[in-house]
């Protein structure tokens, strides 16, 4: 128990509560207007998010190459099994582990993948820009939305996230899909610098920019100490000697990176 956290914690609830009933009523709701244009991006941001996960026949072999899902499952956190069905199927995986293993990849790819998608589509309509812009200054729901999208990008790293594509043995299918990821979170990162009106990524937040920041330089050595073991466990004979050695050491480094993240899913 950290009583300090604990304090601190309690005060940005209170805060935000004190907040939020303190605010005028016309700020907390979304006129009809915003309403409709938030349904139109969700169905092209969903649709856009299944056919990745759910319809492209090459996404689960990259899923489970490109993320340590199967270590993960090797890790006592949780009270139930990582999947329902006993296999790593997206259809059976639960929701933490499945989040999880985008947060150690460094791709995040369930917290944005399909957003791009939504907002860029929406902007081109005939003053659709404006209007997005207009609900990012009046509509809180949709300015925190935009902002916790922000923070996600700065977390994400396609940099990295290119490195743990290489664990996946097709390399065409490897190439195809990474290339498909990247395209996106590029679509949804200039979307987002487009809708906010800034030249960066958290331009006016530039306190959590530093804070984030100042991880990297313990982060990202070990993501990329994960990568090689990784590889090299899965290159290892189920009967080897050196194996849990080199498990125990992949199973390090998904509780560094998710300490450093401060995300676990």
């Amino acid at each position: 128990a950290r009583p300090e956290t604990a304090r601190q914690n309690l005060g940005l609830v209170l805060g935000a509560m004190l907040e939020h009933s303190l605010m005028p009523a016309e700020a907390r709701q979304a006129n009809p207007v915003w309403r409709e244009a938030m349904d139109i991006m969700a169905a092209e941001s969903r649709q856009r998010y299944r056919t990745l996960v759910y319809e492209d026949s090459g996404f689960q072999a990259y899923f489970e190459q490109a993320t340590p899902i199967e270590e993960i499952a090797q890790l006592n956190i949780g009270s139930r099994p990582v999947s329902r069905g006993g296999t790593l199927a997206v259809e059976d995986l639960r929701a933490i582990p499945w989040v999880f293993a985008w947060m150690q990849n460094r791709h995040l790819l369930p917290a944005w993948y399909g957003v791009g998608a939504g907002f860029s589509d929406f902007s081109q309509r005939s003053g659709g820009l404006e209007c997005l812009r207009d609900m990012y200054r009046n509509w809180l729901f949709f300015r925190s939305l935009v902002d916790n999208l922000q923070m996600v990008l700065v977390k994400a790293d396609m940099r990295i996230a290119r490195q743990y594509a290489t664990l996946v043995s097709d390399e065409r299918e490897r190439d195809r899909l990474f290339a498909l990821i990247e395209a996106e979170f590029r679509r949804t990162h200039d979307a987002i610098l487009d809708i906010t009106e800034q030249r960066s990524v958290l331009e006016r937040q530039p306190q959590l920019l530093a804070s984030l920041r100042l991880r990297d330089p313990y982060l990202d050595p070990m993501s990329y100490f994960q990568v090689r073991l990784l590889r090299e466990l899965r290159r290892l004979p189920a009967d080897d000697i050196g194996r849990a050695a080199h498990l125990q050491a992949v199973l390090r480094t998904i509780n560094g990176i998710a300490a450093g993240l401060q995300n676990t899913g």
